[in-house]
C-alpha cells in the first residue's frame, strides 16, 4: 500500500484506546486518504489492510458471530414494558406486550390497558386472536405476572392461571436470561 501504511497505523492504534462508537472505521479511513491526502487506491484494500492490522493489535483474536437458527413455529419471545401515551389529551401509563417469533424475528405489539398482574394472560389470548396457531414454546426473561415464585436458575413456581393458559393454549414456557432476552 506504500506511503499510506504509517499513517492509517497511528490512527488505527490510536483507536484502541477509544470507545467503539468512536473509532474510525476502514470505509473512514479510506475516505480521509482519498479526500484528504488525494490517494489512488481501493476502499476493499484499505479494509483489508486496517482489518489485519486490527488482528495484529490485539493478538490475533477474532470475534466471531454464531447464527441462531429455530424452525418455524418452534419457539417466541414476550415482554411487557410500560408505556406513557396521551388518551383524550392525557397522559395515561398503559402496558405494552410484545411478541417476536424466533425463526422470522416477526413482532406483533399490543397497548393493553389492564393491570400489571393480569398482562400476561391478556396479551397472550389477544395474540391468539391474530395468529393461528401457537409457538411450541415461548420464552421470557420477566414471568413476573405468570409465575408465585422464582427458584433457583431458571426453575420457578408458576401460577395457577398461567398454567391455565399453557395448557389451553399447548405451548411450553422458559425463562431467558436477562442478558440474552430481546427488549422491544
Amino acid at each position: 500500500m506504500g506511503r499510506g501504511e504509517p499513517l492509517i497505523r497511528t490512527w488505527v492504534t490510536a483507536d484502541q484506546v477509544l470507545p467503539k462508537k468512536q473509532r474510525h472505521t476502514a470505509r473512514r479511513i479510506w475516505q480521509q486518504l482519498v479526500d484528504g491526502y488525494g490517494a489512488e487506491l481501493g476502499e476493499s484494500t484499505v479494509s483489508s489492510y486496517v482489518a489485519e492490522l486490527r488482528r495484529e493489535l490485539t493478538g490475533g483474536v477474532v470475534c466471531v458471530t454464531v447464527p441462531q437458527v429455530h424452525r418455524v413455529g418452534e419457539e417466541a419471545e414476550v415482554d411487557f414494558g410500560e408505556l406513557w401515551v396521551w388518551l383524550d389529551g392525557t397522559l395515561t401509563k398503559v402496558w405494552l406486550f410484545v411478541l417476536r417469533l424466533s425463526a422470522s424475528a416477526r413482532r406483533s405489539m399490543w397497548r393493553l390497558p389492564a393491570r400489571p398482574p393480569r398482562r400476561s394472560s391478556r396479551g397472550m389470548c389477544w395474540r391468539s386472536r391474530c395468529w393461528v396457531g401457537c409457538p411450541g414454546g415461548i420464552g421470557d426473561d420477566n414471568l413476573r405476572a405468570a409465575v408465585d415464585r422464582i427458584l433457583q436458575g431458571r426453575d420457578r413456581v408458576e401460577n395457577q392461571r398461567f398454567i391455565a393458559l399453557r395448557s389451553h393454549y399447548g405451548f411450553d414456557s422458559f425463562l431467558l436470561p436477562a442478558r440474552q432476552a430481546w427488549r422491544a
